[in-house]
């Protein structure tokens, strides 16, 4: 009986125990619930607050930088225009209302603005961006302009007028842009006619601390891209200029040192892999240039414009030279060379020309002239049997042809050698020691025409009716066949 009631009260104990646990337990879980809600409540608090404060910093950031939409236009406008001259010596004048916009960067914005050179109008703008620095939108009075971007621009340029350039270069000594984005020039002689065109994506002009002054440009000129860079650093008289273009993988990089009007300087041209070197200096009215190699040598006369250029070289690729949209065919079409200013000689040394077999030392002499172009006193050697001369010769471009027309002389040196080559029969090795044509070539056609021809000073029928035939079926005379076989025909008539 005694152990019962000892069990008996064990197993009350544990179940007290137990019981014990549960409901702790259970406080437990009450007491965190009661605690999460007084967090919670809080951290409601807390996020409406943080809500509020964001938004009242929104509403306040926006609304000081849409201050400026409030300024008086006019009042800007001639702000605007008053900084711009002072700061970047660029006369602008806004021929349309001015607009504020905040993206991306704070900016004032006109459709169209006009650019001015004392009083000339040299470039009309579609789109003008002039950004803004943003420290103090309370005081108008603390407007400051930064970058500025003109956009769709035409040039309308003569000679005096390319000082605009370097007043802008050298006028901007901060750390903003003055860029000039898709624009067209238009480069005109004095009567208003335009003599080229310059397709200019992007100018851009640009300061720092350690080169100074600086622009870059990129550009189509002829339908050829290039690329150009220059720097002035004025405390160092020191002037630095790259030219590029990928298209004709050429580069030319120029390092000049100046002094008052006088300098002097080192240029490297890259063509492809082979890379020439030139100096060159200027001294009162004259600049002098010369290659390290010898192979080039130029003296520029400034007051009166005249330059004459020496060059020497091993080979010449006619067909590169003539073929459509090359330097020289597009530099004779704008007829560049017909400026009356333009006065110059140009005498060309070569040792050969490719594709052309034994013609030898070839020299030609170029001559403008008031506008004209003149070939004459050149010469070359062929087989070490033939004297070839170039007479009273002219280019012209008429009609959009470009044409060279002149007289030719061949002086037979060694006749005999000449007919073996062309394997001329005994029957027609007739004694003859000079040929003269009279000629039209035609670079646009790839076509020659010889008219007028005659032998030891003779004109003769027959010659004269197989030439008027042979011009008469357009054949290419360019081509080795043809003009083997019109060398043999010639021979035969005569």
């Amino acid at each position: 009986m005694l152990n019962i009631n000892i069990t008996k009260k064990r197993f009350n104990k544990l179940l007290l125990s137990i019981n014990k646990l549960i409901e702790s337990f259970f406080n437990n879980i009450s007491n965190l619930i009661k605690e999460y809600k007084k967090k919670n409540s809080r951290l409601k608090k807390i996020n409406n607050l943080v809500f509020l404060c964001f938004g009242l910093l929104v509403i306040s950031f926006s609304s000081y930088f849409l201050i400026p939409t409030f300024y008086d236009k006019n009042s800007v406008k001639l702000k605007l225009e008053n900084q711009i001259i002072n700061k970047y010596n660029l006369k602008v004048n806004f021929t349309d209302k001015i607009s504020y916009a905040l993206f991306p960067r704070p900016h004032f914005y006109a459709n169209n603005l006009s650019i001015f050179q004392d009083e000339n109008l040299l470039i009309s703008s579609k789109n003008t961006k002039i950004y803004i620095s943003a420290k103090n939108f309370f005081k108008f009075d603390e407007l400051k302009v930064k970058d500025i971007l003109f956009k769709n621009n035409e040039f309308n340029l003569k000679k005096n007028n390319l000082t605009f350039f370097t007043n802008i270069l050298n006028s901007n000594i901060s750390d903003h842009n003055i860029i000039f984005k898709d624009s067209i020039i238009f480069y005109k002689d004095i009567s208003d006619d335009v003599i080229f065109l310059v397709d200019l994506n992007r100018l851009n002009f640009f300061y720092d601390l350690e080169d100074k002054h600086q622009l870059n440009a990129n550009y189509k000129i002829f339908n050829l891209p290039f690329n150009f860079y220059l720097s002035n650093n004025p405390e160092k008289k020191f002037l630095l200029f790259n030219l590029k273009s990928k298209d004709m993988r050429f580069e030319i990089k120029n390092f000049l040192q100046y002094k008052n009007k006088d300098f002097e300087g080192l240029f490297n041209i890259q063509v492809i892999n082979n890379i020439n070197s030139f100096k060159y200096n200027k001294n009162k009215n004259s600049f002098l240039i010369k290659s390290e190699d010898d192979n080039f040598k130029g003296d520029i006369d400034i007051k009166p414009f005249y330059f004459s250029f020496d060059f020497n070289l091993n080979e010449l690729d006619i067909k590169k030279l003539i073929k459509e949209n090359s330097i020289f065919m597009n530099l004779i079409n704008s007829e560049i060379y017909s400026n009356q200013n333009i006065n110059a000689d140009i005498n060309i040394n070569l040792e050969k020309i490719k594709s052309i077999n034994y013609l030898e030392k070839i020299h030609l002499k170029t001559i403008f002239e008031e506008g004209n172009v003149y070939i004459n006193n050149s010469s070359a050697t062929w087989n070490d049997s033939v004297l070839i001369k170039i007479v009273d010769t002219q280019l012209l471009n008429e009609d959009n042809n470009i044409k060279l027309i002149g007289s030719i002389v061949f002086d037979f040196i060694n006749l005999g050698k000449f007919y073996n080559y062309y394997q001329i029969k005994n029957e027609y090795r007739y004694e003859i020691k000079k040929i003269k044509f009279e000629f039209i070539i035609n670079f646009n056609e790839r076509k020659i025409k010889f008219i007028n021809t005659k032998i030891n000073n003779h004109s003769n029928n027959k010659i004269n009716n197989f030439i008027n035939n042979f011009n008469s079926q357009n054949n290419n005379f360019f081509n080795k066949v043809i003009f083997r076989n019109f060398v043999k025909n010639f021979f035969e008539y005569f």
